[in-house]
């Protein structure tokens, strides 16, 4: 890839990357709460939602009118994952053990996820993207 292209296509770089976390955060929370059914469910179901992103906005490309901005295409995904956390948060009765744990994952899974509209944008991401390409590939 050439600098140019790193200047321009650098901020793709955050959407696989930021799920593939949001992915291995929930899968082992999960394990680590495997004793606990309620918030263990929650995690594993979780582990979905990096899969709403490349779904949802793959069905907007390819059924509905063009959107004026590329990343406009996460926003509905975003909003639906935001609101399975809200909603996995709210089910979760008081007093589970583990409750806070669960919440705190959906806080931050949250911030990830909006965080996509602000960090690729930056020149410390692209500072982290010019050093992740300069990584030796073997």
């Amino acid at each position: 890839m050439t600098a140019e292209q790193l200047e321009r296509e650098g901020y793709f770089l955050y959407l696989p990357l930021s799920m593939s976390f949001i992915f291995g955060a929930a899968l082992l929370l999960g394990v680590l709460w495997r004793s606990v059914p309620l918030v263990h469910s929650r995690f594993m179901a979780c582990t979905a939602l990096p899969l709403l992103d490349p779904l949802l906005a793959r069905i907007l490309f390819s059924y509905f009118p063009p959107l004026p901005a590329d990343f406009l295409y996460q926003v509905p995904a975003f909003v639906l994952a935001t609101g399975v956390l809200i909603g996995l948060s709210v089910t979760l009765p008081p007093g589970v053990r583990g409750r806070t744990a669960f919440h705190l994952f959906s806080i931050g899974t949250v911030a990830v996820l909006a965080l996509y509209f602000v960090t690729p944008y930056s020149g410390i991401w692209f500072g982290f993207v010019q050093w992740f390409r300069s990584l030796p590939i073997t």
